[in-house]
């Protein structure tokens, strides 16, 4: 359970995590932010670099100082006890060089020396020793001692002024400095050594004195050796006579002169050194590096606040200057939504002579643009609906009228098949004719009836023959009326081919207008994402009426090629019709001769069996008529059987072209209803 909550807990800050990341990176995306970023960045970095440059000369500078200053504390200090040791040392001189020193009597020497003291400036003790170290006085009055053993002592005999390390003294038990000078009698010899404390309080009031003047530095004075005779920060370290290890000590004792950074109690210090004249002793002064650039760091602490406070200025400054300038972006982006959402007849009222300006315009000029291709699209679509129409009408008056051709032809048909059954009847009738004529002799009353029936079979045909030619006629005024209707479809086709061109031209048009579009959107950026997807809505429905128009082209190209073979195939159809016209006269011409003939074997049948000859050979003119009359009717049967197949053909063309025509109706409306979802 405690897992659970463990990792639930952690997808809940996961999730607030990117929560604010993202709001992050939308706050970051607006134009406001980034142009008031710039212009802060604008502002700071240069006043970073400048302030760089300022502070780092500043520093070097003051570091300079500082180590110019720290110099001067040195030579001053080494200056001070310099002096302070020669004046010593030149007073012993000259004191030791007085013939009452040089008498080695102490009562001379107690004489002189008080007389002397005065001069000494300090209380420090003066003292003479013998060449064997016993003290013959001393002013102090303390008990004289034996100083054979000292370094300072010897070295003196030898003829050198000398000035001792701080050394316990054997009168106060005390770290004392002692200088010594050759007492010299008859002979230029040495006849003893006359001495004077120098107390390490003296050298440290003169060093307090100098750092009374400057404070914060701190003093240390060595010898070769980097035995401290004073160090500031560690009284312990002179009076243990501890010799000091520190790096820039050494670089003091080789260098004797110079000026280092080290690290004093782990702190950074800069530190000075320069050597002591008269002794072999080196002044080391050291200054807090952090006290000495502390001008620097309050400047650069005054300056963080000013930039801050100029940041803040700017970055004030910078949103008002953004949302002041970026302002009319809301106008351009309302714009966009509304021409996005359909409404063309927003405009942008601008009037700025800067780039919004410039992109209002633009806009402007953009929506008038898709103004116009909106309205020619939507009288475009209009006008193919209308005559998609007008082709619907004509195309079902082209296929009721081959409907009731076809129906025609199917009666005629019928006609010509019962007429041709009659033709072999009457046939068969004269085949018998030809036998009773051989058989006329022996009955007239047979012949005079089978006249009769003749006649009266004459007359029926020669109906049948005028009926077939009225109807003939009506075919071929009905084929007639069939390929005018069918040449009207043609043209019809051909206009709505016109249309379809007219309908793809302007789909082309409004294609490369929206990819124009589109680029000049992608132009704009983020601004014009809205826009570009307007442009991509266009361009599709563009693509999708070429499309479209492509498909009718298609289909018209079908029904302009079916009409074709519809008007040939009418065509030959007036050509058979005109044929079955005269073979139908020829028939009736005929069957005219047969009644006059019938009539003549009528009128002579009272002397039939004086021409049965002639009778023989007119019956047999007959069958051969009729013969050839049967044949013409199995002409004119296979014509109207054709006849029949083309108005069938025609009428399912009529068919296919009123199914294509009820679809470009409905492409026709799809397009306006796509179109009037734009505000003119």
């Amino acid at each position: 359970m405690i897992k659970r909550l463990i990792y639930n807990f952690s997808k809940l800050r996961q999730f607030r995590l990117e929560f604010n990341l993202q709001k992050l990176r939308i706050i970051m995306a607006k134009l406001t932010v980034k142009a008031t970023l710039f212009t802060v960045l604008t502002c700071v970095v240069p006043l970073a670099i400048v302030g760089w440059y300022f502070t780092s000369q500043t520093m070097e500078a003051l570091t300079k100082a500082a180590v110019d200053k720290n110099n001067k504390v040195a030579e001053r200090v080494a200056s001070d006890i310099g002096s302070y040791v020669q004046g010593k040392k030149n007073f012993l001189m000259v004191a030791s060089g007085q013939t009452a020193i040089r008498s080695m009597q102490p009562t001379k020497i107690e004489h002189y020396l008080s007389l002397v003291k005065a001069f000494y400036g300090s209380a420090d003790a003066l003292f003479v020793a013998q060449p064997d170290g016993k003290q013959i006085f001393r002013t102090d009055g303390a008990q004289t001692v034996d100083i054979d053993d000292r370094e300072y002592f010897s070295k003196a005999l030898e003829g050198t002024p000398q000035f001792s390390n701080p050394i316990v003294s054997k009168v106060t038990n005390q770290l004392t400095i002692i200088g010594a000078s050759p007492i010299y009698g008859s002979g230029n010899q040495a006849v003893g050594v006359m001495g004077a404390n120098l107390s390490l309080q003296s050298l440290n009031n003169m060093i307090e004195q100098v750092l009374s003047l400057n404070p914060g530095y701190s003093v240390t004075v060595i010898d070769k050796n980097r035995i401290p005779i004073f160090y500031q920060l560690d009284t312990a370290a002179v009076e243990e006579q501890r010799q000091l290890s520190e790096v820039y000590y050494i670089q003091a004792v080789q260098g004797e002169t110079g000026n280092t950074v080290g690290l004093v109690r782990g702190q950074e210090y800069l530190l000075s050194y320069r050597p002591i004249a008269n002794t072999d002793w080196i002044v080391v002064t050291a200054y807090p590096r952090e006290a000495a650039l502390q001008a620097a760091f309050n400047m650069i602490q005054q300056s963080i606040i000013v930039v801050a406070i100029i940041i803040v200025v700017f970055v004030i400054f910078g949103l008002y200057a953004a949302r002041t300038s970026l302002c009319p972006l809301k106008d351009l982006v309302a714009g966009a939504k509304r021409v996005a959402s359909g409404n063309l007849a927003h405009e942008l009222n601008l009037n700025k002579k800067d780039e919004f300006g410039h992109v209002a315009t633009a806009f402007n000029s953009m929506t008038a643009s898709l103004r116009q291709i909106v309205t020619s699209v939507k009288e475009s679509s209009s006008l193919v609906l209308e005559t998609s129409e007008s082709v619907a009408a004509v195309a079902n008056q082209s296929r009721a009228g081959s409907v009731q051709v076809a129906n025609s032809v199917a009666r005629i048909a019928e006609q010509l098949v019962k007429q041709g059954k009659e033709t072999e009847s009457t046939t068969q009738n004269l085949n018998q004719l030809v036998g009773i004529t051989t058989e006329i002799s022996d009955s007239i009353r047979q012949t005079a009836a089978a006249t009769d029936m003749c006649s009266a079979l004459a007359v029926q045909g020669q109906v049948i023959i005028n009926q077939t030619i009225a109807e003939m006629q009506n075919i071929k005024v009905l084929v007639d009326e069939t390929g005018q209707t069918v040449t009207t479809l043609s043209q019809s086709a051909n206009e709505i081919g016109q249309i379809t061109g007219l309908i793809s031209g302007i789909a082309k048009q409004t294609s490369l207008l929206a990819l124009n579009a589109a680029i000049e959107a992608a132009r704009a950026g983020e601004s014009g994402r809205g826009f570009a997807v307007v442009a991509e809505e266009v361009r599709k429905l563009a693509d999708e009426s070429s499309c479209a128009a492509k498909k009718i082209s298609e289909i018209i190209a079908r029904i302009q090629y079916e009409s074709r073979g519809v008007v040939i195939a009418m065509n030959q159809s007036i050509e058979h019709v005109d044929q079955g016209v005269n073979v139908t006269k020829t028939s009736g011409e005929t069957f005219a001769q047969i009644t006059a003939a019938i009539a003549g074997i009528q009128q002579q049948a009272n002397t039939i069996a004086q021409k049965t000859e002639s009778q023989d050979e007119l019956c047999k003119l007959a069958i051969t008529t009729v013969s050839a009359m049967n044949v013409m009717t199995e002409c004119n049967t296979g014509s109207v059987q054709e006849i029949a197949a083309v108005c069938q053909e025609q009428a399912a063309s009529a068919h296919t072209i009123t199914y294509s025509i009820e679809k470009l109706a409905a492409m026709a409306k799809e397009l306006e209803d796509l179109v009037d979802r734009f505000e003119i």
